[in-house]
C-alpha cells in the first residue's frame, strides 16, 4: 500500500514549495528531494494522518525516509507537529523539522503484481506457444513476459513451417527482460535447436532465474516434430538440471527416462528415474491413453497421483503448453510445487470443459474460461 505525502516547511508553507513523494508499504521507504538533502540523518518528523488524527512517526535515515507503524499511537496533531513531549525520547532536532500532511489516506495505491516469463515458440493460430502461454498467465493474474524462440506457420490441423530466430537474438530478448522486470517464474517451452538451448541455459544461469518450469516440448499434438535429436541431448544436459519441473507427457518421458511406459507403474519408475538423474521434481502427464486424466509427481518426497476425470473434448491444441504456463504462474505467486501442480490440473480441467470449439482439426482451449467480459458490446449504425 502506498501513500502520497506533501511535504513542506511549515504547517502554513505555500503548496508550491511542497514536493510530492510516494511511501510504500511495508517500510515506507521513498527517496527524499532536494529540499531534505540539510535534515539530520536519525532525526525524527511527525505528520497527522488527516482522517483518523492519527500520528506517524517519520525517521530520516541515509538519504530516505521510513515510517514506523509503532508511534501510530500519538492521538494530537499538535503532539504531531511538534513532538513537544516525544523530544527526549526521540531526540527529535525541532530546528530542522519538516511538517507532512497527509493529502488523503490511501491516495494512490501501487500494485505490486506477480511476474513470469514463457521462452517458446510463436502459435500463428493462438492455442498453443507463446499465445497460449499469455493468455494462461494472464488468467492467472501474473504478468506475462516472452522470448521467442521460433515463429510458426500453424493452425489446428498440423505445423508448415518453422523460422528459428537466432541466437544472439534471443539472448537479446532475455537480456531485455531479466534487466528489466525480473521474472517471479521462468517456464520454456519449444526450443528446436541447441544453440538455443545453450543461450537460454546460460542465462538462466547467469541471472539465477527461479521457480524454472520446463515443457520438454518434442511433438505437436498434430503430431510434427518440434525439436532436432541432437537438441534433446542438450536440453538433458544443461536445461533440465535448472529447472525446478520439467512436464513430459508418456512419449516424452520415455525419451527422457529411456524406459517403455505401458502401465501406472512403469509412469512411477520412469518419474523416479528422471527426477534421480536430473534433479528436478517431474510431472509424468497420462493424458496419453495411460491413467486417462490421472498425472504423477513425483519429487523429493515420492510419488503422489493427482487423479481427474477425462473430458470427453477432442480440441486438445496447446494443452501442455497451458499446463506449464499454469504450474509457472501458481509458483510465481508462491503456492508450493503440490499446489501449483493441484490447482494447474484444475485450471486445464476447466478450460476443457467450456467446450471451445475452433478450427477444422485438434481446437484451442478457452483460456479465459473463468474470466466475464467486463466490456459490453455496442451495436451501432442500423443494425
Amino acid at each position: 500500500m502506498f501513500y502520497e505525502l506533501k511535504i513542506a516547511r511549515g504547517s502554513r508553507a505555500d503548496p508550491a514549495e511542497r514536493e510530492t513523494v510516494i511511501v510504500s508499504d511495508p517500510w515506507y521507504s521513498c527517496s527524499t528531494g532536494p529540499d531534505l538533502d540539510h535534515a539530520n540523518v536519525g532525526s525524527v518528523c511527525f505528520f497527522a494522518d488527516s482522517l483518523s488524527g492519527r500520528a506517524v512517526c517519520f525517521f530520516y535515515m541515509t538519504g530516505k525516509y521510513f515510517v514506523s507503524e509503532s508511534f501510530l499511537s500519538y492521538k494530537t496533531e499538535k503532539a504531531a507537529h511538534w513532538g513537544h513531549h516525544l523530544v527526549s525520547r526521540n531526540k527529535i532536532n525541532a530546528g530542522r523539522k519538516r511538517t507532512l500532511t497527509l493529502r488523503k489516506a490511501v491516495l494512490r495505491k501501487e500494485k505490486k503484481m506477480r511476474t513470469a516469463l514463457t521462452i517458446a515458440g510463436s502459435d500463428s493460430s493462438g492455442g498453443a506457444g507463446i499465445q497460449a502461454d499469455i493468455k494462461t498467465m494472464t488468467a492467472h493474474g501474473i504478468y506475462a513476459m516472452s522470448a521467442v524462440t521460433a515463429l510458426t506457420a500453424q493452425n489446428t490441423t498440423g505445423v508448415k513451417s518453422i523460422f528459428e530466430v537466432s541466437p544472439a537474438f534471443l539472448e537479446d530478448q532475455l537480456d531485455c527482460v531479466f534487466t528489466d522486470i525480473f521474472p517471479d517464474a521462468v517456464k520454456t517451452g519449444m526450443v528446436s535447436s541447441s544453440e538455443l538451448i545453450h543461450v537460454i541455459a546460460r542465462k538462466l544461469t547467469a541471472y539465477q532465474a527461479r521457480n524454472l518450469v520446463v515443457d520438454p516440448v518434442m511433438v505437436s499434438t498434430s503430431g510434427s516434430r518440434l525439436i532436432s535429436e541432437d537438441a534433446v541431448d542438450t536440453l538433458k544436459k544443461e536445461l533440465l538440471p535448472l529447472a525446478a519441473v520439467t512436464t513430459p507427457n508418456i512419449p516424452e518421458a520415455e525419451v527422457l527416462s529411456d524406459l517403455t511406459i505401458r502401465s501406472r507403474e512403469d509412469m512411477e519408475q520412469a518419474a523416479e528415474a528422471i527426477y534421480r538423474r536430473y534433479g528436478c521434481a517431474v510431472l509424468c502427464k497420462g493424458g496419453h491413453s495411460i491413467s486417462d486424466a490421472d498425472d504423477l509427481l513425483f519429487d523429493e518426497n515420492g510419488a503422489f497421483w493427482f487423479y481427474g476425470e477425462r473430458v470427453n473434448n477432442s480440441n486438445t491444441h496447446g494443452t501442455g503448453c497451458t499446463l506449464s504456463s499454469a504450474i509457472a504462474s501458481n509458483l510465481a505467486a508462491g503456492l508450493s510445487m503440490k499446489e501449483a501442480v493441484g490447482a494447474a490440473k484444475q485450471y486445464i480441467s476447466g478450460a476443457l470443459a467450456a467446450m471451445l470449439d475452433l478450427g477444422k482439426g485438434s481446437g484451442p482451449l478457452d483460456h479465459m474460461y473463468a474470466i466475464q467480459r467486463p466490456v459490453s458490446v455496442r451495436r451501432y449504425g442500423n443494425e
